[in-house]
């Protein structure tokens, strides 16, 4: 008695070519993307050095912020930098233009004492920037 192995072997020929055909499918990019619905956005690159130091600063995510810069518009000097260490005792923060170092960004979680801002302002143009923009 021969048994006929002709209708199995069909099936499993049939049942190769059809997952042959589904591996070998590709898929398009439309069916691969799904809708980014995270509030994440890319942050432009600041423009200016002042703006980057700004930017540094607010990451910090500080209280306060304060810019200082001379009175007559010159590059800061050693002593600028110990008077502001001085009077600015607890701030956390310090950035400091690279090219020109006409400026220095501040920043802290507490406020300066009014006796020691009223030395600062003989000596500087203070400015209190808002900690988000």
């Amino acid at each position: 008695m021969k048994k006929n192995y002709s209708l199995p072997f069909a099936i499993l020929v049939g049942f190769v070519l059809i997952i042959s055909s589904i591996a070998c499918h590709r898929r398009s990019a439309a069916d691969d993307e799904t809708p980014d619905t995270s509030g994440y956005r890319p942050e432009a690159t600041p423009a200016t050095p002042y703006e980057r130091d700004v930017k540094y600063v607010r990451d910090g995510h500080f209280v306060n912020i304060w810019v200082f810069r001379r009175k007559d518009d010159k590059p800061l000097t050693p002593e600028d930098s110990q008077v502001l260490r001085t009077n600015a005792s607890r701030v956390v923060d310090w950035a400091t233009t690279d090219p020109n170092k006409k400026y220095v960004i501040a920043g802290s979680n507490f406020a300066i004492e009014p006796e020691n801002m009223a030395v600062l302002q003989k000596r500087f143009n203070v400015e209190l920037l808002p900690s988000q923009p």
